[in-house]
């Protein structure tokens, strides 16, 4: 964890990732650049790798944002106050704040593409997006363990590995936010007998959006044609 302004990196290519909420859960925005070239040294010899920053928005409903402080013995409401977490009106998610939120990043950033799930895409975002004018590329991104994306390739076993290997090789800063610690201290995973592993949103205690909408950008990114890694399997049994 890191303490960083993402205005600085301001003009630069970006990708994201969205974890939209269908009913009263957090939606978070990942958003990830590359910050240079690194030495790592591996199994077969040492290469130049890229570092990122990565930091992530989460939107929550205002109407019930006590009541559910209370329930979950999480201190939104504080969190709200200090600017570390986005509140919507009504008792779910206002998608068009998040649509706003990627039409200022298009103007921030050089937007390369931004990941989703499509569960509650087609229902909750995809009209939002059409009403501001965002032309984003949209990538799909499924969640679960059980299937690859048609087009993409992207699944969350293998955006996993990639976020897994880049903190093992220190070449993640991820931006201090306790909306987001929470969420990543809170990940419980699912796997299948191959050890393809995937975040449990089933499983955790916690809200896990933040965590999702993390690994699924560095999937994201990690996807694109000029960055070809050697995948680990950390944490096999």
């Amino acid at each position: 964890l890191a303490d960083f302004d993402p205005s600085e990196h301001s003009g630069e290519k970006v990708w994201l990732a969205a974890d939209l909420s269908a009913t009263t859960d957090m939606t978070a925005l990942g958003f990830l650049v590359e910050t240079g070239k690194v030495e790592v040294e591996r199994e077969d010899g040492v290469s130049l790798q890229p570092p990122y920053d990565l930091w992530v928005e989460c939107w929550t409903p205002g109407d019930t944002l006590a009541e559910r402080s209370l329930r979950d013995r999480v201190p939104y409401s504080e969190w709200a106050d200090a600017g570390q977490l986005n509140v919507t009106r009504g008792r779910v998610v206002r998608m068009d704040y998040v649509a706003a939120r990627i039409a200022e990043a298009q103007q921030d950033y050089e937007v390369v593409f931004c990941a989703y799930d499509a569960y509650a895409f087609r229902k909750n975002f995809e009209e939002a997006l059409d009403d501001v004018g965002v032309t984003v590329e949209l990538v799909e991104h499924p969640q679960g363990g059980k299937r690859k994306a048609a087009a993409s390739g992207l699944w969350m076993p293998g955006s996993v590995r990639d976020f897994e290997q880049m903190v093992y090789e220190k070449r993640i800063r991820i931006r201090r936010n306790p909306v987001t610690i929470l969420a990543i201290m809170s990940v419980a995973l699912e796997a299948d007998p191959f050890d393809n592993r995937w975040l449990s949103k089933r499983r955790s205690v916690n809200r896990i959006d933040a965590a999702v909408a993390a690994v699924m950008v560095v999937g994201a990114a990690t996807s694109e044609p000029d960055h070809e890694y050697q995948l680990l399997i950390l944490g096999a049994a």
